[in-house]
């Protein structure tokens, strides 16, 4: 019986080893975690703000990059929140995508299923992973960017036609009233206001002398 007891708390004290690597290694894992924040903030500058510390939590401007100028000034940007789990970078953090103008439902959904297969990726491997994250959100909002172009420009050029199809048709009724009145007539039938020409073919001029 003693022995068996012994053996129990031989046990016993095997199991409370681990405790010990796991806080330590927990305590890796948060100097890692403020590491890669100062480098963040280090890099991003004002485009990057720590929301808490702990859990640390940051939030980064996320806008559309070009390789030749830098950031791209244009209508589309987000924010990506950045929420750090115990166990990173072995383990995902919490993501999230605030939009803040340009981009549709369809475009944070696609960007945050982009960065989440991303995330899972670096996880795997262990790596750090917010800048490279970060990159790849910038990288897809550059090709957002022309698709938002070619919206407006249909939303523009579609404006524009119906401007000039209405000042088409204001031309036509005015020149339908002053053909009722003055010597220059258009030669056609006009079946709502009776005052064309009805001698003459549809799309003949007449010119009448006072």
């Amino acid at each position: 019986m003693g022995h068996s007891s012994k053996k129990k708390k031989k046990r016993g004290g095997a199991r409370r080893a681990p405790s010990k690597d796991h806080n330590s290694l927990a305590a890796d894992n948060s100097e890692l975690i403020g590491e890669e924040i100062t480098a963040l903030c280090a890099i991003f500058q004002d485009e990057c703000e720590v929301v808490s510390g702990s859990p640390p939590q940051i939030q980064i401007k996320l806008r559309p990059y070009s390789k030749d100028t830098g950031y791209d000034e244009s209508d589309i940007s987000a924010l990506l929140s950045v929420r750090f789990l115990s166990g990173y970078p072995n383990k995902c953090p919490k993501l999230r995508i605030i939009p803040e103008k340009g981009l549709s439902v369809v475009d944070v959904d696609n960007l945050l299923s982009l960065l989440h297969d991303q995330a899972n990726s670096n996880a795997r491997e262990g790596r750090v992973m917010i800048y490279n994250l970060v990159e790849a959100a910038q990288e897809f909002l550059s090709e957002v960017v022309p698709q938002a172009e070619s919206r407006e420009a249909a939303i523009s050029q579609a404006t524009d036609r119906s401007t000039l199809l209405s000042r088409k048709d204001l031309a036509v009724s005015r020149i339908m009233m002053y053909s009722c009145k003055g010597p220059f007539v258009y030669g056609y039938i006009d079946l709502f206001s009776g005052c064309g020409n009805h001698g003459i073919g549809a799309w003949e001029w007449n010119k009448t002398l006072v």
